[in-house]
């Protein structure tokens, strides 16, 4: 048995066979780009045809690299050599000089429904529908399995945990692809609960993309009641449904962006909001207790029941000082009978008892007759003062027909204080009356 080689000693001698050989070390290939992109200032894509595809690869050291300005769909002819790429075991151009061939047929077809579409007016501005601010329910409608609804799904419920999202899964790639995602389209146009939908899929080739230039879909879209956002590729990926679609994302992460409103700004706004409501509500409260505490002093100093009490105690404090006179008068006249006693007992003689009792009886009848004299002039008083203070009492005044005329709370006590088209309060008795001054006369006399 012979010995065996390893992997990476075969790898080189396939390397070695492929340099020596004059047709793999300088070959002319024409076909169509695809999956083009560039990394770490090398350049990658593929070339292809309808039956196969080679990898291709321009080293970043290589000017053409720097030069290269080809693109997906674009027909080329290229100049280069076979080699192979030991870590991975496999075979690829190494391209050394490129020519324009054509565009590919996939992009001319691209191209062509671009243009009778955009004629057509799928793509007017004036058509397009505002996505809604607070969405309730996200329909998703792209395949279960790939980055694209991980990421749809991650970005939601970081940005907005409270929204519902229905995931329609569908086929992305393919020959089923754009039937089975208009059949998700139309699926959750039809639920009345869906606010939004995004439609795509994450990146690849051209023609791994071209499931969203399929004209049904295309017309699917632009007649959708839902407002929709299509996410399909990288930012530089532009299929014909981010022209017909509502609003384009760059990526699926982008759409979850677009669509969804972040909740902490949201919850950051209503505090905010909040805030400034609970401090205009003190300070309205504020105001309005100023203005009560000034409209209940207004009422006690305008109160009439004031004026009463302000009567009631004078008249008390006169009637205290009327008994303190009584008695004190009542004292002094005790006394005096006292003495005048005293007087007796010490003048026994019967004569001048008899004529001293007489006085006495008599001084006693004066006294009686001056203390109810003096008892009826101050209840004649009392009467007069209580006579004086009902005539006053601004009640009993009103009861008669009179009024008080107010202007701006301020009591008018002169026509000279008003003027015609000022607005004034009359209070009466059993009412108020607001009225307005049409004409005045002052009276001279």
């Amino acid at each position: 048995m012979a010995k065996p080689l390893t992997v990476s000693e075969l790898s080189k001698y396939i390397s070695n066979v492929m340099k020596r050989d004059p047709i793999l070390s300088n070959v002319y290939l024409e076909g169509e780009v695809s999956n083009f992109k560039k990394s770490n200032g090398h350049v990658y894509f593929s070339l292809k045809d309808k039956e196969a595809m080679i990898r291709c690869i321009i080293f970043r050291n290589m000017d053409l690299s720097k030069e290269c300005s080809i693109y997906d769909g674009l027909n080329i002819i290229i100049k280069g050599s076979i080699i192979t790429y030991a870590g991975g075991s496999y075979y690829q151009v190494l391209v050394k000089k490129i020519e324009l061939s054509g565009e590919g047929d996939i992009y001319k077809q691209y191209e062509i429904l671009k243009n009778k579409l955009f004629e057509e007016g799928l793509f007017r501005e004036e058509h397009k529908k505002p996505l809604p601010k607070f969405p309730q329910s996200i329909g998703v409608v792209t395949s279960s399995t790939g980055a694209a609804v991980r990421d749809i799904i991650t970005t939601l419920k970081r940005r907005y945990p409270i929204c519902n999202i229905v995931l329609y899964p569908a086929i992305v790639q393919g020959e089923n692809a754009a039937a089975d995602i208009i059949r998700g389209l139309e699926f959750l146009d039809r639920r009345e609960d869906i606010d939004l939908i995004i439609f795509g899929r994450g990146g690849g080739s051209f023609e791994d993309l071209n499931a969203f230039n399929n004209k049904n879909l295309l017309r699917i879209v632009y007649q959708m009641k839902t407002p929709t956002i299509s996410a399909v590729g990288h930012e530089i990926d532009n299929m014909l449904s981010d022209y017909v679609a509502d609003v384009r994302a760059a990526t699926p992460t982008a759409a979850a962006e677009i669509a969804s409103p972040n909740i902490k700004d949201i919850l950051s706004k209503f505090e905010a909001a909040s805030n400034r409501m609970n401090q205009r509500i003190k300070t309205l409260f504020k105001g309005e207790f100023r203005n009560l505490d000034y409209y209940a002093k207004e009422i006690e100093f305008y109160n009439p029941l004031m004026r009463v009490k302000d009567c009631e105690r004078e008249l008390a404090e006169k009637k205290a000082d009327l008994e303190k006179s009584l008695h004190q008068l009542l004292k002094f006249q005790k006394q005096n009978l006292e003495y005048k006693k005293e007087l007796l007992t010490r003048n026994f003689p019967l004569d001048r008892i008899e004529l001293e009792n007489e006085k006495i009886e008599e001084r006693k009848d004066r006294l009686n007759d001056l203390l109810l004299n003096c008892l009826k002039w101050e209840g004649l008083s009392l009467d007069n003062k209580l006579e004086k203070m009902t005539l006053i009492n601004p009640k009993n005044i009103l009861n008669k027909g009179y009024a008080r005329v107010y202007k701006k709370n301020e009591l008018v006590q002169s026509s000279l204080e008003v003027n015609a088209n000022d607005r004034i309060k009359i209070l009466m008795a059993d009412g108020i009356l607001y009225s307005q001054i049409e004409k005045k006369e002052t009276f001279n006399g």
